[in-house]
């Protein structure tokens, strides 16, 4: 497959989209063609450097905007009108339910994602924060009661070092939590380019 076939193929594939994103992405991997060629590869060797076209329509539709694919996803054929319009009226009492708790399930995973960060550094935060009060404290105590001194300073030191081992974990565990809300959102725009006859992603000759 040579480069005007490929970037023929890939229009094809993207066809649903706007042509503002099918021309951006159509650029991108025209460049990236050309600049193989500039390397030394042949028009065929820089194509089948790019990988499957399956994979690449995939990965350019994961990187699309959520209403770019719902818009898309939606987009009617010609003729199809009145159908159309007729279907969304009559099962809106069945499809809308549906999508308003799909949203909400979505949004409610994000929330827990992000509040479980929030909950990890705030606990950070806190542990820091309190060891080094507790040290300000102790220089006050030591003077009038060693005993009790001691105890707060001792008890700084355990907090501060709990936070700073704390740290290390909390940053690793939020870098996770991060990539798992990435992984949920291409989870869900999965199910907007699984390939269906009239999905997005479906060929069209």
């Amino acid at each position: 497959m040579n480069k005007l076939q490929f970037l023929d193929e890939l229009e094809k594939r993207l066809s649903k989209l706007s042509d503002i994103e099918r021309k951006k992405s159509l650029g991108y991997y025209a460049e990236m063609i050309d600049d193989r060629i500039e390397d030394g590869m042949s028009e065929e060797e820089a194509v089948e450097a790019l990988g499957n076209i399956d994979e690449i329509v995939k990965t350019i539709l994961l990187d699309t905007s959520f209403p770019t694919l719902v818009k898309a996803k939606i987009k009617r054929k010609p003729g199809s009108k009145i159908y159309h319009d007729l279907l969304i009226i009559l099962g809106f009492p069945f499809w809308f339910p549906i999508l308003v708790s799909l949203l909400l399930l979505a949004l409610s995973v994000y929330i827990l994602i992000w509040t479980c960060i929030i909950t990890l550094w705030t606990t950070v935060a806190s542990l820091i924060l309190g060891g080094l009060f507790a040290t300000v404290f102790s220089c006050y105590q030591f003077p009038s009661n060693l005993a009790s001194g001691l105890f707060f300073f001792g008890s700084s030191v355990c907090c501060i070092g709990l936070g700073i081992f704390a740290f290390w974990g909390t940053k690793f565990l939020s870098k996770k939590l991060v990539q798992a809300t990435v992984l949920f959102t291409y989870f869900i725009k999965s199910l907007l380019i699984k390939k269906k006859e009239g999905e997005i992603n479906e060929k069209s000759y």
